[in-house]
């Protein structure tokens, strides 16, 4: 049977208004257990926001602790999510869903998304990244902020794969066909397979663009396919293609607030008007 935990990361203290954006997750997703992950620096804030949040949602929430570098910075975040000691964790799992602070569910749509087709499900991204180009091109990697992962194959990926740092030399292999034969030979005879990691390569790209390309049993959807899970950059062009709203969407502050304002469910606008009210307060400050 699948099987779901909510992960929320937790960096720092929220504002009341992210508060509101965990308290309607929550609620809307309270059938499945949930999980605030951080550092043992910050274990005080992560049990009292795990008791708060329990008691105003009815979810079941745990905390699960990793390294305080985790949470530090972008660096730390990517390293944590490319681990095995992350998907281990939740080996009890069929998925995780990775539900940032600035990520919002619209619909109660998870269980359709609760299967082990795809080793990833995010928004899909365009040309661009977080600043697109028109006309618009969708790239073959999805957003992170809000996305499903399914454990098995990640673990698959994780034992499977031999890391190598992407060096000069190594492009020129990879230029040159090295890599790919290798793999082929390894793949025969031990299933493992030389992956190539650049420096600073955010985790959510690496899932979805480097090992899909070296594992193809890892699957993700195609971007009009992700379109129907969730929203991020462009979501006025987004809900032109699939005439509907997906099953959720991240940093929508950020992209476009006018169209979810416009949009958003009925049940989603006073969580809506907290952040504007947070935001125009920010702005004032």
């Amino acid at each position: 049977m699948p099987s779901c935990c909510i992960v929320i990361p937790v960096y720092r203290p929220f504002t009341e208004a992210e508060m509101g954006v965990l308290r309607h997750n929550l609620t809307m997703l309270s059938a499945y257990p949930a999980a605030l992950i951080g550092g043992p620096g910050q274990r005080g804030l992560l049990d009292a926001l795990a008791v708060q949040l329990a008691g105003e949602t009815g979810a079941e929430i745990g905390v699960e602790l990793f390294a305080d570098d985790d949470f530090r910075g972008i660096d730390g975040y990517n390293r944590l999510l490319t681990g095995a000691a992350f998907f281990q964790r939740f080996a009890a799992f069929s998925h995780v869903l990775i539900c940032q602070h600035d990520a919002l569910i619209l619909r109660d749509t998870l269980a359709e998304w609760l299967t082990p087709d795809y080793g990833f499900v995010g928004a899909p991204m365009f040309r661009g990244y977080h600043a697109p180009e028109r006309p618009l091109r969708f790239l073959s990697s999805l957003n992170g902020g809000l996305s499903l992962r399914h454990v098995p194959a990640a673990l698959d990926v994780l034992r499977e794969m031999i890391p190598v740092r992407r060096s000069r030399l190594m492009r020129a292999a990879g230029r040159l066909g090295l890599i790919r034969a290798a793999n082929t030979v390894l793949a025969g005879a031990t299933r493992r397979r030389i992956v190539l990691r650049r420096a600073g390569l955010n985790e959510d790209v690496f899932w979805t663009e480097v090992v899909p390309a070296v594992f193809p049993g890892f699957r993700v959807p195609t971007p009009e396919t992700a379109a129907r899970f969730a929203f991020e950059t462009c979501p006025a062009d987004l809900f032109a293609l699939t005439d509907d709203l997906p099953f959720g969407c991240h940093a929508f502050q950020r992209y476009d607030p006018g169209f979810w304002a416009a949009h958003a469910p009925a049940e989603v606008a006073p969580v809506l008007a907290a952040c504007a009210a947070d935001a125009g307060g920010e702005a004032k400050a």
